[in-house]
């Protein structure tokens, strides 16, 4: 698994737009929280993916390779003091977008901001305000969002690519988004993990 020890603002984590549960009031104001992200799916199997998936864009002559961003966004859940359980309770927990890996290509001849297309592209499948259609949610349009689609969602897993028309955004995405679950089928397959029967709970070292 992958932890990181910080000390966060409860009233912090309770305003995040992104949380999917609360923290109890009754918790301190500060605490230790423990960040949790996928273990299998790294930042090096991203890139991996998006280098693969670019290269085979030479077979799509209506895409121009050379003028891109693309955005990669995992789940992370955030756990006070790393306790996940509470007695026969889940502790209380709270869920946030992380952009695991970002590409570009061409950015010194673009003449928009593609990164920040692509990341309100990829945020706007996250929360659900865009459905992965080739058409934008006009009732879920808010002051700051892109019009803009073209990319995916798929098992918690968001890809959001901008550079060209939004059929081809979110055909790169879809195939981005196949790979990624691809090599990370195949480190789980390879995994101890996956091999050691003793082994119960991803992480577990055994003595």
């Amino acid at each position: 698994m992958i932890f990181e020890q910080s000390s966060v603002s409860i009233s912090h984590l309770i305003s995040c737009r992104f949380s999917t549960m609360s923290f109890r009031k009754e918790e301190a104001n500060f605490m230790n929280v423990v960040t949790n992200r996928p273990k299998f799916l790294t930042k090096a199997i991203a890139r991996e993916a998006v280098v693969r998936v670019l290269g085979s864009l030479t077979a799509f002559p209506e895409i121009d390779p050379m003028r891109l961003h693309v955005v990669i966004m995992v789940p992370q859940m955030l756990v006070p003091s790393g306790v996940r359980w509470r007695g026969d309770q889940p502790a209380p927990y709270s869920i946030h977008p992380y952009v695991l890996y970002e590409h570009s290509e061409g950015k010194g001849g673009w003449d928009v901001h593609l990164d920040e297309i692509a990341k309100e592209k990829a945020l706007a499948l996250w929360i659900g305000f865009a459905d992965g259609s080739l058409s934008p949610v006009p009732h879920l349009l808010m002051e700051g969002a892109t019009k803009w689609v073209g990319g995916v969602k798929r098992d918690w897993l968001v890809v959001a690519c901008s550079g060209s028309k939004s059929h081809a955004d979110r055909l790169i995405s879809e195939t981005i988004a196949s790979v990624l679950i691809f090599l990370t089928q195949h480190d789980w397959e390879e995994s101890e993990e996956k091999k050691n029967r003793e082994i119960d709970f991803i992480g577990e070292k055994l003595s």
